[in-house]
This record gives C-alpha cells, structure tokens and sequence, in this order.
C-alpha cells in the first residue's frame, strides 16, 4: 500500500476508516482508483464512473503532454475500461462513504463525493480533496491536507490571508469556511467556473490594481535588505548560497520610489480562475506576503511561464510593467534602469521564498534566471 495514501487517509479522511486491498471487501461507493503522475500518486478518484467523470469537468492540463495523456483518462473512464491503463491502481476506504465528514466541516445533507489530487513530493506538498454533492453533483468545498514537512504552515497562512482579504471585503480570493490548526487542515470556497488562458491580459492588471496599499510606497533598496534579513536568520545555508544571495543583493541599489501592494506569491496561470459570474479570482495564496513590491506577481507569472527566454516575453512583461507603473502615478518609468532592478529582485524574493519552504535553490532557480 502506497504510503502517501495511507497518510492521506490518515490525515484526510474521517476517523474510523480503513485502506483495504481487497475493493470486492468494500461496497461501490468504497472503491477509489489511484492514478499515478511522475513522482507517485496524482489523483484519488471514486470508482463510481457518475462521479470520477467530474473530475474532467473541473480540471485541465495545460500543456500538451499532459493534456494527450488527460484526454486518453478521460476516455478510458467513459467506456469504464479506466483499470486496463498502465499504472492504474484499486483501493478500498472502509466506512469513507459511511462516517460524517464533520473534521471537513461539511455540513451538507448528504455525504461528500471526495476527488483527491496530490501535489508533487516536497516540503510543500499538499492533497487537496474537491467535496462533491452526491445528490447534486456540484463542487462545493477545496480543503487543503499538509503532507510535507512545510505544508501545515502554508496552509494554515493561506487560510489567515483568505480570513483577512474578508474582513477587508476583497473579493479577489475564496470564501474561508473553515480550520483545524492543530491538523493543518483548511477549507474553502470552491471557485466553479474556468481556468484562464496563459496570455496574460490587462484584465490581470486590473486584478493586482485591487492588491495595491494606498498611499504606501517603499524601494527595491529597502525591500531587499528585508529580505536578506530573512536569509538571515534561515538555519540553512551554504557558502554557494551566500554567494548568490550576495551577488543579488549587492546589485539592488535603486531607491525609486515605488508603490507597495499585497503579494499573491504563486501568481500563474493555472491559479488563476474566472468564476460563474466572469469575475477573476485567484486561488492558491499559501506563499502570499502582507507588503511587496508593486509587480513581483507581474514579474512571477511571465517567469512562470518560462517566456523570459523569448525576445518577444520580455518586451511583453516590459510593456505591461510600464504600463501598470504608470497607472499608478510612476510616469518616468526607466524601462532599463527599474526593470532590471524588479527582475533581480524578483530572482532574490524566489530564493529565499525557497529556502524558507526547505528547497535546494540550485535545483528550481535555474529556469528563472
């Protein structure tokens, strides 16, 4: 037995139930399959073909690999032939489909349909578990199960941000719903609608807009002592590190004043949606800051989508970059001069942002230089 899923159930499923190997020991509604991805388990789905179907409903790749192989699931589930693919697995959950799924603070009539994805292995990795209606079949629920060693803290920060943005009447993020910080677990509004595409729009800009802090201004000079500070005070560090952190922070020198706004973090295009009602909203604000620099997300997503190894991303980012500096007051924006000061920045915030979470820097930071 997998022992990723084993914790999973442990952590995320209701007290009382049982991985069995035998699924014929189960009844249907008991059955999962586990559908594995590079690094082990990616999906945990019911059996039940009127429910595994929606997770193709609510979830699709992006590129195009994993969109072939996607389309090739989705089509073994619709002739019920999901268990002759290679890799497929079978399991029983005893009691999942019998216990109440209070510890989630599911309060609906009925029990819940749970769809488990399970992020990549690593210090972060989470299982996120989508709670259908059974009746309905709408999504109505996201929570969040910590699996790495780091993962709790996210978790519990993310939900502190969603908290917070509500109090403040932000619609920008989900609903919170509810907590268990002794576990680590978070739920929250489920966003139904549609990822947006990878091009990245005024729309976008208009978005960060709302994050801005009025009347508050700083420096990339100032930011970045406050982030070697926090290098700083890391347990973990090593003498090639230091030298990169130096090398980037030695190079951060501009004192334009520039506004300051809350940071999302993680900003890309697949944690980007558009809800039922056309309104964009963001998931995913586990790595969010309260203040940071006006653009880092602006920055992070053209990274994220890996164009600043095209001519033609760069000059993009940079169109936008100004155009979003001089909406907010900015009009001798040095494209040259700011520019490369935000993008080593952005390079300097990724690092540590990195080391925090417990990851090699060498190993992610790579593809974004």
């Amino acid at each position: 037995m997998n022992n990723i899923i084993q914790e999973l159930v442990n952590k995320g499923f209701p007290n009382n139930t049982e991985l069995v190997d035998d699924v014929t020991a189960v009844p249907p509604e008991e059955r999962f399959w586990i559908i594995p991805g590079n690094n082990g388990p990616r999906w945990l789905v019911p059996q039940c073909a009127s429910y595994n179907a929606l997770i193709f409903q609510h979830w699709k790749p992006y590129d195009l690999v994993s969109r072939i192989k996607w389309e090739v699931l989705h089509s073994a589930t619709f002739f019920g032939q999901l268990d002759l693919l290679p890799g497929i697995s079978s399991v029983g959950i005893a009691g999942s489909a019998r216990q109440t799924w209070e510890h989630l603070g599911w309060k609906e009539d009925c029990k819940p349909v749970p769809i488990t994805y399970i992020g990549t292995p690593g210090p972060t990795q989470k299982a996120v578990i989508s709670l259908f209606d059974a009746h309905t079949k709408k999504l109505i629920s996201i929570a969040k199960i910590p699996l790495g060693s780091r993962a709790l803290i996210n978790i519990l920060r993310e939900y502190d941000v969603l908290c917070n943005l509500e109090v403040e009447r932000q619609a920008v993020a989900p609903h919170p719903f509810f907590v268990d910080r002794e576990h680590g677990l978070s739920v929250q509004e489920a966003i139904v609608g549609k990822r947006l595409g990878k091009k990245f729009t005024s729309k976008h800009l208009d978005y960060l807009n709302m994050l801005k802090i009025p009347g508050e201004v700083s420096t990339i000079y100032h930011e970045a002592e406050k982030l070697v500070t926090r290098f700083e005070n890391l347990n973990s560090k090593n003498n090639n590190l230091i030298k990169y952190i130096d090398k980037l922070s030695y190079s951060l020198k501009d004192v334009t004043e520039i506004p300051v706004s809350k940071a999302h973090g993680d900003f890309k295009p697949w944690n980007i949606m558009q809800n039922d009602k056309g309104k964009m909203i963001a998931i995913d604000w586990e790595f969010s800051e309260s203040k940071q620099v006006l653009g880092l997300d602006v920055i992070h997503y053209f990274f994220e989508k890996n164009l600043h190894k095209q001519s033609k991303g760069y000059k993009e980012l940079e169109n936008f970059m100004r155009h979003f500096f001089q909406q907010s007051g900015i009009l001798n924006f040095q494209s040259q001069q700011l520019m490369a000061s935000l993008l080593t920045y952005h390079s300097l915030w990724y690092a540590i942002m990195l080391c925090e979470n417990g990851y090699n820097v060498f190993d992610h930071i790579k593809f974004k230089l």
